[in-house]
Formats: structure tokens, sequence, C-alpha cells
């Protein structure tokens, strides 16, 4: 069990990161970016309020933890990014990592009540300790109301490549 969940969410985080690319891609054809000036970057619209993300991973852990033999071998709740990893899938120069504010994101899984519906929560990581993003005032790992994180998730299959080998599996 422990090894399907790990396939499906690494299966989850590889069709975000096509999808991410696709949607970067199609928007930003004739733009080129230049790491060395953030400014450049057009800013995210899918940013969401902590306390509604930090609802949506609570109610995907209660949904995994149900089920006695996950709760015996525990079970993934998120993955680690680094940000060469981020910087390379989105075809950007690597060689350019140490402009990078942070060295990595955390990408939290969660499954939203009313809709059952999967997301993706991004949050930055500096040291060992994830960062919030804040309206008002630089991150932090204090939350405040100001506090949110980036929803990076777009559910198959109307954004994915049907076509892709990594989405034919049933």
């Amino acid at each position: 069990m422990r090894k399907r969940t790990f396939l499906f969410a690494s299966l989850l985080l590889n069709v975000l990161l096509v999808v991410l690319l696709f949607i970067s891609y199609e928007k930003q054809k004739n733009q080129t970016y230049s790491l060395s000036d953030p400014s450049q970057f057009p800013q995210t619209s899918r940013q969401h309020p902590f306390k509604d993300a930090e609802m949506d991973v609570k109610h995907y852990v209660d949904q995994v933890s149900a089920r006695d033999t996950v709760r015996k071998q525990g079970f993934v709740r998120a993955f680690t990014i680094s940000a060469i990893d981020m910087l390379e899938v989105l075809g950007l120069d690597t060689t350019q990592v140490n402009t990078c504010k942070y060295k990595a994101c955390r990408a939290y899984l969660g499954l939203n009540k009313e809709k059952d519906e999967f997301k993706l929560f991004l949050t930055p990581i500096k040291g060992e300790k994830d960062i919030f993003l804040r309206h008002e005032g630089a991150p932090s790992e204090k939350i405040d109301k100001s506090s949110y994180v980036l929803n990076l998730i777009a559910p198959c299959p109307k954004t994915c490549d049907s076509t892709s080998p990594l989405y034919k599996f049933r």
C-alpha cells in the first residue's frame, strides 16, 4: 500500500510539473525572463489563503490515514522539490540556481472536502522550515491573516496530455 501511495503521489507531481510547463509555455510563448530580474515574472493568480489550505491538507491526511494499512506504514504527505529541479523542468538555466532566494519548496498534498478535488500547495523552504508567503510583510515561519500558499494544481483530464506515457495508466 505504501508503494502504491508513493507511486500515485509521484505520478501526481509529474503531471503537475508537465501542466505547469505547458501553461507557462502557452501563456508566455514570446516572452523571455531573466532570473537576475524576478520582477519581470507575472504575479501568480493561484494564491490560496493558508487556513483554507490547512483544511484541505488535513482532510487529505484524515482520508488517507483512515485506512488501517496506511496507518501502520505511513504515507506521503508532501514532497521537497529543489530549485534546480524546478528550473530544469521549466527550461531555465540551472546554473542560475544561486540567484534563487530559496533553494527548495515543499509541495503538500490536499483534498478539498466540498469538491472532493485534489490540491497541491507549494511553500518555500528556508533551512529545513516551511516559509509562508504573506500579502503584508516578508515571508515568515509564522502564520497570520495575510499568509498564503500557492495552489498549483489543475486536475486532469482537462489539462493533461492523454497521449503521455505517464497518463496511460488506469
